[in-house]
C-alpha cells in the first residue's frame, strides 16, 4: 500500500483531512472528502483515476460541464431577458462546482468500480456498466432524496461520456484492462 518515497503523498492527503476536519462543512462531505483522500492511499485506486491520461477524471469534468451547460439551456425560456445577468451566470458557476464535486466524490469511485466489474464479462460489458452507472444513480433516492434526479441525470451522462472516451482512446491504441 504504501512505499518508502510516498511521504509527500501522506503528508498531501493528512494536511487535506485536517482542513476538511476543522473546516465548516457538512459532516456527510467531510466524510466522503476524507474516504476519497484516503483512497488515493492506494496505487490500484490512483492507477485507475490516472490511466489513459487521466480519463475518468476527464470523464467528471465533461458530465459536469454537460449537465450544468444543459439545466442552464433548459433555464432560458424561463429567464428571458435576464439569461445573462450575473446571477444566472453565478447560479451556472455554482450547478458547475457542485456537479463537479458530486461526479469527483461518487460518479468516479462508481465508475471505477463499475469498469473494474464489467471488464471482466466481455460479452455484457457495456450492459454491466450501464445498470452499475445507473443503479446506483438512481440509489441516491435512498441517500439523498432531494438529488434524486440530478444525480440520475448525471450517472446517465457520466456512463455516456465514459463510453465515448472508452472507445475514443481504444481506437487510438490505448489499453483499457484493469
Amino acid at each position: 500500500m504504501l512505499k518508502k518515497n510516498s511521504f509527500v503523498l501522506i503528508i498531501s492527503i493528512l494536511l487535506f483531512i485536517l482542513i476538511i476536519s476543522i473546516s465548516e462543512t457538512a459532516p456527510f462531505l467531510k466524510i466522503l472528502l476524507s474516504l476519497l483522500a484516503v483512497a488515493f492511499l492506494f496505487p490500484a485506486f490512483r492507477k485507475h483515476v490516472f490511466q489513459n491520461k487521466m480519463r475518468k477524471l476527464k470523464v467528471a469534468l465533461l458530465t459536469s460541464m454537460t449537465f450544468s451547460i444543459g439545466l442552464f439551456f433548459s433555464s432560458l425560456p424561463m429567464a428571458g431577458m435576464e439569461a445573462f445577468s450575473f446571477i444566472t451566470v453565478m447560479s451556472f458557476i455554482v450547478v458547475l462546482l457542485y456537479s463537479l464535486l458530486g461526479n469527483l466524490l461518487y460518479g468516479l469511485p462508481v465508475s471505477i468500480l463499475a469498469e473494474y466489474l464489467s471488464v471482466k464479462t466481455s460479452r455484457f460489458r457495456i450492459f454491466l456498466s450501464a445498470f452499475i452507472h445507473l443503479g446506483f444513480g438512481f440509489a441516491t433516492f435512498f441517500v439523498a432524496p432531494a438529488f434524486f434526479l440530478w444525480a440520475s441525470i448525471c450517472s446517465v451522462l457520466f456512463f455516456i461520456w465514459d463510453e465515448v472516451t472508452r472507445r475514443s482512446y481504444m481506437k487510438r491504441g490505448h489499453e483499457m484492462s484493469i
